[in-house]
């Protein structure tokens, strides 16, 4: 059976309770303390992730907080995190989108120590917002070429991935947000939520790529339609204990993609930051299909 390792950083208490179930227990000051200690918390293990081809992987979830701002001691952590999951002896690492640019600054350090291949998620996560931008608008019954889209963010890999994938599709790529039909909000639970969405036009598409937790969603406006990005229904729930608002078996792209390539087998060194392939999340998307992962879209339900 194929393993996996997955390295979660969250930024926040609230968000590693998501994945930490022990945490769920603890007062804050008491989680502040383990992590002072514990550098790198493995976490949760997971089970029974079952292929539509009949195959089955399992794999777990290794916590790496990255609370500090301090550079050169989250780059020392991260190489931790990434050569304790290469002990394990797993077939592949998946690091979630925060680190991605941070794995990406110190790539070289990185190809020289880790041998294990990595991936970020950001080709997944970046073709589940084509898709469901596009079924999404369809549902609607409006035509995505004559919408103008905003990217935020486009200037880091994701951003350039979605603004790649989503000019075949629509009119024109704006600037400024309150021209665009199409928001798209790549990195969410940043400062100034409330200001940027005001700026939205009325009856535009906000998607929010979901990390965690989704931060537009708690302060939607009537007048917006509001669509999730960067989530993907197993085609079995499986054995996870992440606590999230999703039904079972709904999980993050950068989570699946990992799972993806440990079901794939494929042969590749490390696809993340600015290594990554325009052509791969197209790739990706199909290796999905094959496997039964389906891109979540609640709002726009495939029949």
């Amino acid at each position: 059976m194929n393993t996996f390792a997955y390295i979660a950083s969250p930024d926040s208490i609230e968000k590693i309770k998501i994945i930490w179930p022990s945490a769920r227990y603890l007062p804050s000051f008491a989680i502040k303390v383990l992590l002072r200690k514990n550098r790198l918390i493995k976490t949760v293990y997971i089970k029974g992730i079952k292929s539509i081809l009949g195959k089955e992987i399992s794999g777990f979830i290794a916590l790496c907080p990255l609370l500090e701002i301090d550079n050169l001691f989250l780059e020392d952590k991260l190489m931790e995190a990434l050569v304790y999951c290469q002990n394990q002896r797993v077939s592949v690492i998946g690091i979630d989108g925060r680190v991605s640019s941070l794995a990406d600054r110190i790539y070289q350090k990185i190809n020289s120590k880790i041998k294990t291949p990595i991936t970020d998620g950001n080709a997944f996560t970046a073709w589940s917002v084509v898709e469901a931008i596009y079924r999404y608008i369809k549902t609607k019954g409006r035509d995505i070429k004559n919408l103008t889209l905003y990217i935020s963010d486009s200037d880091t890999v994701l951003g350039r991935l979605c603004k790649e994938k989503l000019s075949e599709y629509t009119a024109e790529i704006t600037e400024s947000i309150s021209e665009a039909d199409i928001v798209v909000i790549l990195h969410p639970g940043q400062t100034g939520e409330s200001e940027i969405i005001n700026k939205i036009k009325s009856q535009a598409v906000l998607c929010e790529v979901y990390s965690y937790s989704g931060a537009y969603e708690k302060i939607r406006r009537e007048d917006i339609f509001y669509i999730r990005g960067g989530l993907v229904k197993l085609p079995y729930p499986g054995n996870i204990k992440i606590k999230t608002p999703f039904p079972p078996g709904v999980i993050w792209t950068s989570l699946a993609e990992t799972m993806l390539f440990a079901f794939a087998k494929i042969p590749f060194a490390h696809h993340f930051g600015s290594a990554i392939n325009p052509d791969i999340p197209e790739e990706i998307a199909n290796i999905a299909v094959q496997h039964g992962f389906e891109v979540w879209v609640p709002e726009a339900p495939l029949i």
